[in-house]
């Protein structure tokens, strides 16, 4: 029996609906990290590679925990500040910052907050970022606010991974710095505009978001044109040199605290007489980094608050 070209059509046709049925089901059963995770609550930047949702509110599955939180105006998991008159504490760092794990009211600045209700604390903690991006957030965003004082939460367990390249977690571009021999500019910025990242890429067209089948497709395109990894020497100490000398010009005292031990960090910090506070603890969950329990954030504050009461501030 000759089958006529029309129905031959037909059944490729109906054969290619089936298989790419059983292909989203099978995506969709065996691979649920083809979903985006961090892009869910994240914006592209061109400058920082991502940065939090301005007022968002939601809740995220952590490690060990189910946790609320919500943005305020410019981003960060906080309340707004304008019109606040005291004078201002910013809290740069990762995820140590933002509280992950916690819930908002048990973190490093709400209980810093407690114990010195005559400053203004302002928590710009981000997840994933490197020192690197923490300076250019406070290139940005630290004249708005005019600190009288900020704290540097350095995360030795991956902050020198993050300042050492311009791919991290998952992966998403970010600017990286390279080390320079020239002493008056230690580090030049590299890397901007940030490339978009894959998810952020999914996110920006809705039926690549949904149809696993083509982002997938889409993956294996776009892993031939993304612009490559680059890995350079690790420049932590000359960003934190150009982050103290920032800071020195602006009359702003600048204190590093490390959440565990960092030889290179202290020693720097000696070299610039840096205020450095230990913030090493014990009361840490066993999963998705060890970041402190609410007990930690509340002993990292009380450290904290006693080398500002110990210089003057």
């Amino acid at each position: 029996m000759k089958i006529r070209p029309k129905r031959i059509c037909q059944l490729i046709l109906v054969n290619f609906c089936v298989l790419a049925l059983l292909l989203e089901i099978g995506l969709r059963t065996f691979f649920p990290a083809l979903t985006p995770d961090r892009a869910d609550n994240y914006v592209y930047h061109p400058r920082y590679g991502w940065l939090p949702t301005p007022g968002l509110s939601g809740s995220i599955q952590t490690g060990s925990r189910r946790i609320s939180f919500h943005n305020n105006a410019l981003g960060f998991r906080d309340r707004d500040h304008d019109g606040d008159p005291r004078p201002k504490l910013l809290l740069l760092g990762d995820s140590f910052v933002w509280g992950y794990e916690v819930d908002q009211e048990s973190r490093l600045s709400e209980r810093l907050a407690e114990l010195r209700p005559d400053l203004d604390i302002v928590n710009l903690g981000v997840s994933g970022f490197g020192t690197d991006q923490e300076f250019l957030l406070l290139q940005d965003v630290g004249p708005h606010f005019s600190p009288k004082i900020v704290v540097l939460v350095f995360n030795p367990r991956n902050d020198h991974a993050d300042n050492s390249t311009n791919l991290r977690y998952g992966p998403y571009y970010k600017p990286y710095f390279r080390r320079t021999d020239d002493v008056a500019v230690p580090a030049i910025l590299t890397g901007i505009p940030v490339p978009y990242s894959l998810a952020f890429r999914v996110l920006k067209h809705g039926v690549l978001q949904h149809v696993l089948t083509l982002q997938l497709a889409f993956r294996v395109f776009y892993d031939t044109v993304r612009p490559g990894s680059v890995s350079v020497p690790d420049p932590t100490v000359s960003i934190l040199e150009e982050m103290s000398r920032f800071l020195a010009e602006r009359g702003t005292a600048l204190i590093i605290g490390t959440t565990q031990a960092d030889d290179d960090v202290a020693q720097l910090a000696r070299a610039q007489s840096l205020p450095y506070v230990d913030l090493a603890s014990t009361h840490e969950f066993a999963t998705s980094g060890n970041h402190w329990t609410a007990d930690g954030h509340r002993e990292a504050a009380e450290r904290i608050a006693g080398v500002l009461a110990r210089l003057g501030y």
